[in-house]
């Protein structure tokens, strides 16, 4: 039962961190589309 126990732990952990990068992602691309918009950043 142990083994099935790591097993979630290390699953839930995995799921929150893709989460998480994925929040930072949308917030990186919304940054940059906001940036371009205003005239500070270039398009490449």
């Amino acid at each position: 039962m142990e083994a099935y126990e790591g097993l979630i732990q290390t699953i839930a952990l995995t799921m929150g961190v893709a989460w998480a990068s994925g929040i930072n992602l949308y917030g990186t691309l919304v940054a940059l589309g906001v940036m371009m918009n205003m005239g500070y950043v270039d398009p490449p």
